[in-house]
């Protein structure tokens, strides 16, 4: 079986580049004047640039000096993601209490790496041409910026976990599903952007790491858009089946096996309706367990109004007890008051 991964690779870019933008501009246009989706479409452009540039460096034929200027531009990009990141997790579900001086100094920070980054050799010091594509030699800038990278990584975790056990189950779970795509974003960054290089001696592998930024845009767009929210375990599946049937549809397209194309092309169909089958049963599951939930709120806001009403007859009861008890007494003490003026035994 030949794969043309260069052909993969140009896929898989096409692919996220146009979800990218399509994000971009679909959360930006459900609320404009949303803060939240401001910062969410400005994220989705950044990374949009982060994994073109960084495609582009390492496009077949790139000459050195291109290369290492859209390296260099790739650089920028990641700066500005971390600051827009930063104070998307601010305002993401709900606005926490703003640190004005820490706001400052991460802005500041971050602009200012991104033009060190971009018009200087300070991080992208110049480039070694692979096989597969540019090898970056980094200069002395380069600690600066992965200093960079780590606290404003730290900070805007620390504002996330800080708010998550204070906000209302609807926010919570929209929280979660934001965690998600923020976990399989950073699993992938970990493997192929850190592990790899320190095993294999080469960032060859990086533009997965890149790639996975779609799963974080993706799952935070639902979050955002969508009222409704299904459970974990039903996003999980959901996304589990999806992944997977992609990836079965595209392999037949890069072998030129004719019999590995039948046999993938029936084992998607195969795995197109097991899928089916499983997620409609989680989401029927999911469904009803909604449903049960609405029914037992509905109980509970009837038994608690049964319980209000009962409440305010008790306190009338109590009011006419004490009218009538005090009435009695009244009566007892104007009739020894009669007997007195009589002259009468008591």
């Amino acid at each position: 079986m030949v794969i043309n991964f260069h052909l993969i690779n140009q896929t898989i870019i096409t692919l996220i580049v146009f979800l990218n933008l399509l994000l971009t501009v679909w959360i930006y246009l459900a609320n404009p004047k949303e803060k939240t989706n401001q910062l969410f479409s400005l994220m989705a452009f950044l990374i949009t640039l982060w994994i073109g540039f960084g495609y582009l460096a390492d496009f077949p034929n790139q000459n050195g000096w291109g290369a290492l200027f859209l390296n260099r531009l790739s650089f920028g990009a990641v700066s500005l993601f971390l600051v827009s990141a930063y104070f998307f997790s601010i305002h993401f579900p709900q606005k926490i209490r703003k640190y004005v001086i820490v706001d400052k100094i991460i802005l500041a920070s971050g602009i200012s790496l991104s033009a060190l980054a971009v018009f200087t050799n300070l991080i992208a010091k110049k480039i070694v041409l692979e096989n597969w594509g540019s090898s970056i030699v980094f200069g002395i800038g380069k600690n600066f910026f992965y200093l960079f990278v780590f606290i404003a990584t730290s900070l805007f975790f620390f504002n996330i976990f800080k708010k998550y056990h204070s906000l209302p189950e609807k926010d919570r779970v929209k929280t979660q599903y934001f965690l998600i795509g923020l976990s399989l974003f950073a699993i992938f960054n970990l493997i192929f952007n850190v592990v790899f290089p320190v095993i294999r001696k080469t960032v060859e592998y990086y533009q997965f790491g890149n790639y996975s930024a779609i799963f974080l845009l993706i799952f935070t767009a639902l979050a955002i858009t969508k009222k409704q929210l299904f459970g974990v375990k039903t996003l999980i599946t959901d996304s589990l089946m999806g992944t997977m049937a992609i990836t079965l549809l595209i392999i037949p397209f890069f072998t030129e096996t004719f019999w590995f194309k039948i046999f993938f092309l029936i084992f998607f169909l195969f795995f197109c309706w097991f899928g089916f089958v499983l997620i409609r049963y989680t989401h029927r599951e999911a469904r009803q367990k909604e449903i049960l939930e609405q029914k037992v709120q509905e109980r509970t806001k009837d038994l608690q109004n049964t319980y209000d009403q009962l409440k305010e007859k008790q306190v009338e009861l109590e009011k006419f007890y004490k009218l009538t008890v005090g009435r009695e007494l009244k009566m007892v003490e104007l009739k020894e008051k009669i007997k007195e003026l009589k002259g009468e035994p008591r």
